[in-house]
């Protein structure tokens, strides 16, 4: 077991992280469109440092400040304040945690 676990942490550590965005890298006030599997989510960083953004979509019908945790695989692995393709987004609200299904596409609303 050991063997396996030194194994991920060293394809994380060599890991490229690219298909997404790191919210702590991006303006506050700037704006995404992010589609799931099974939504479509508007997202506004309100303080991509903190984590702190704006959503609507999925289970949120109206703008909802929430926590963008980050990137997960199933809640497994996380990329902090980050959202990639292929990977969940992982919210926390109101003291608990959402999982989306894998995002398929991250754009710039027009």
């Amino acid at each position: 077991m050991l063997n396996n676990t030194a194994q991920l942490d060293k394809q994380v550590a060599t890991c490229q992280w690219t298909g997404g965005a790191q919210i702590d890298r991006m303006e506050d006030l700037q704006s995404l469109i992010v589609e799931t599997r099974n939504s479509s989510y508007e997202i506004t960083i309100l303080s991509g440092e903190r984590g702190d953004i704006l959503v609507r979509g999925g289970s949120f019908r109206d703008r909802t400040p929430v926590h963008l945790s980050g990137a997960s695989l199933a809640g497994a692995l996380l990329k902090l304040r980050g959202i990639y393709v292929g990977l969940n987004m992982q919210f926390e609200y109101d003291g608990r945690y959402i999982l989306t299904s894998p995002v398929r596409r991250i754009g710039i609303p027009q």
